[in-house]
């Protein structure tokens, strides 16, 4: 993707600059569309059978998926809308580009949290939620293994928006570990 291509004819440089600006609006955009686009029907609004049912969701896993979509949703639009902004606090040296390609991920995490916040039944988004912890565990590890090799002295990773992402992190993950730990005891 190059937004300013040169050296080229007028024709290639405006189709290229037309081509990355609908790439990156598709691209953003296509996590919502899916959700919107395709209803859930009849089938997969019934009730879990009886001999696969494990349980109504719990207010606390259902904290953590309202929590996960408003977080989800605020972090999509400061990437998307304001990179500048966003890049006062990240991690990271970021830029506009990488900041709505980035976008697309929490875009994502929203409409696959506030999806499993509107389903009944525990069996129904046990899976979902173990993918989500999976991340968040692997992301912990990788940031916690990524901050001890940068020690705290300006570095880009181990700057204080990289621990302030630490904390933000462990936090939530802790949080859903929590969650989904009440919700299969409720399930026993």
């Amino acid at each position: 993707m190059n937004w300013h291509i040169q050296d080229v004819s007028d024709g290639l440089r405006i189709f290229s600059l037309i081509i990355a600006h609908i790439w990156v609006i598709a691209y953003t955009f296509e996590p919502l569309t899916v959700f919107l686009l395709h209803p859930r029907d009849a089938e997969a609004n019934a009730p879990v059978p009886s001999e696969f049912a494990e349980g109504e969701i719990q207010p606390v896993m259902k904290n953590a998926l309202a929590a996960t979509f408003f977080l989800g949703a605020a972090f999509w639009a400061i990437l998307f809308i304001a990179p500048a902004f966003a890049n006062t606090r990240w991690p990271w040296e970021l830029n506009a580009f990488d900041s709505r390609i980035m976008s697309a991920w929490f875009a994502g995490t929203s409409v696959w949290s506030v999806t499993m916040y509107f389903m009944k039944d525990w069996a129904e988004i046990k899976v979902g939620v173990r993918a989500v912890m999976l991340f968040l565990v692997g992301e912990t590890v990788v940031w916690y293994i990524a901050s001890s090799r940068f020690p705290l002295n300006n570095t880009e990773i181990a700057s204080q928006q990289g621990l302030t992402y630490g904390i933000a992190l462990t936090a939530v993950t802790a949080w859903y570990l929590y969650a989904y730990w009440k919700q299969e005891q409720v399930r026993k």
